[in-house]
């Protein structure tokens, strides 16, 4: 079995992240950020990066969810660089477009070691809910620069296209 897990706590944040990328059978996740749609997010990349997730993460929400959402792309990253250290590459490359309801993104991942996240996104609204979806930008700067990853993502909301067309 090749779970690994890593833990951060700071002034401002404590989280403990446990990956094991050989799924068998169900997917399990435990995911708690008190965050709902960072909680959300965090499942979906699970489910469909097959690979079973537990996160545990508090931090000062009061105050912004900043550090909570950044330390956990850090904490992330620094477990799946344990995963490779410790057990060779998974795969190198990764590439897809992914049609979601009103929107479609598009993800290419080169696991080389050489952090850099290119991030292109448009979003209709700031918030999903109370999540400040400026911070997702936050999040995988974090995962790619600890898990030294290229991680190129380009979204585009399809809302308005889909209104022209009817």
């Amino acid at each position: 079995m090749r779970i690994r897990e890593y833990s951060r706590k700071t002034k401002e944040t404590e989280i403990k992240i446990i990956l094991d990328p050989d799924l068998e059978g169900k997917i399990s996740t435990g995911i708690d950020t008190g965050l709902p749609f960072f909680n959300h997010l965090l499942t979906a990349m699970s489910f469909h990066g097959q690979f079973n997730l537990q996160v545990e993460a508090r931090g000062d929400l009061e105050v912004d969810a900043h550090h909570l959402v950044e330390d956990t792309g850090l904490v992330l990253g620094e477990v799946l660089l344990k995963i490779k250290e410790d057990f060779g590459m998974v795969k190198r490359f990764g590439y897809a477009v992914v049609p979601m309801d009103e929107a479609l993104s598009e993800i290419a991942i080169d696991v080389c070691g050489r952090p850099t996240l290119v991030y292109e996104a448009e979003y209709p609204q700031p918030l999903v809910g109370s999540f400040d979806l400026v911070l997702l930008r936050e999040f995988l700067m974090g995962l790619s620069d600890r898990a030294r990853i290229i991680f190129i993502s380009v979204s585009f909301v399809l809302r308005l296209y889909s209104r022209i067309l009817i």
